[in-house]
């Protein structure tokens, strides 16, 4: 196929072989682009207050528990019997609630349902009514969607899935720093009640450490895709099969 001069400081075109990486890197970025936007779904789903409850068992306990402590408090209340004469010589016993002794007041043990939620607004960015996790929600739900179209565009074998997969995996780079920005500001900053239960205050740092620990391994993995799809489209190599492609097309 005579295809003409080549432009000064173009590369040379590759003529159209039956290569497989566009359709195998196609449908990989289909598959993980529907994976991120049916997770993504399923933290809107998450957040409502039916989807975190939908059998109504939290709040039944929570009713339950509350009956339960003031039928106790009821039924534990101290008495004291005194015996009253009257005028005409007949004595009654009178009931009279004892003076109850000082406590010392002390933190109460945050419940299992509050640490989950807690744990949950502090290693989920994506899980909150903020304007960062909302913008974050806009930015994935964007790049995870642009991944599906240049995935599909590329298993076509389509010049143009280049350049828009080039643009979003910048979109994913800038998705997972954010996020991760926002996991580690919310663990460091937390002084919230979703730390005090784990073992007291080295309880509380063990577990600061562990999720931070968790974090740089998943900001490793979340770049991982991102940044090969930066490395792959600029080679040399694939930047001229793709413009065969063009060519092919015209």
């Amino acid at each position: 196929m005579n295809v003409g001069p080549t432009p000064p400081g173009a590369l040379p075109p590759l003529p159209r072989t039956g290569t497989n990486w566009p359709t195998i890197l196609g449908i990989l970025c289909m598959v993980f682009g529907g994976l991120g936007l049916t997770g993504l779904a399923w933290n809107v789903l998450a957040s409502s207050k039916q989807m975190a409850d939908p059998l109504g068992i939290y709040a039944w306990n929570e009713r339950e528990t509350r009956r339960i402590e003031e039928e106790s408090l009821v039924a534990s209340q101290p008495s004291e019997d005194v015996e009253i004469e009257m005028p005409d010589g007949e004595k009654i016993r009178v009931s009279f609630p004892k003076p109850e002794p000082a406590t010392t007041q002390v933190e109460e043990a945050p419940a299992p349902r509050q640490v989950g939620e807690e744990m949950s607004r502090l290693t989920n960015p994506y899980h909150g009514r903020s304007v960062w996790s909302v913008l974050l929600m806009a930015l994935a739900m964007l790049a995870k969607s642009l991944l599906v179209v240049g995935g599909f565009l590329l298993y076509r074998r389509r010049p143009v899935a280049r350049g828009l997969l080039l643009g979003t995996a910048a979109l994913l780079v800038l998705e997972t720093l954010l996020a991760q920005s926002i996991v580690l500001n919310g663990i460091l900053s937390s002084q919230g009640f979703g730390l005090r239960g784990f073992g007291g205050k080295m309880g509380e740092e063990f577990f600061r450490g562990a999720v931070l620990f968790g974090t740089l391994i998943g900001l490793v993995f979340s770049l991982a895709g991102p940044v090969f799809l930066l490395i792959w489209f600029h080679r040399r190599k694939i930047i001229r099969e793709v413009e065969s492609w063009r060519l092919a097309g015209a």
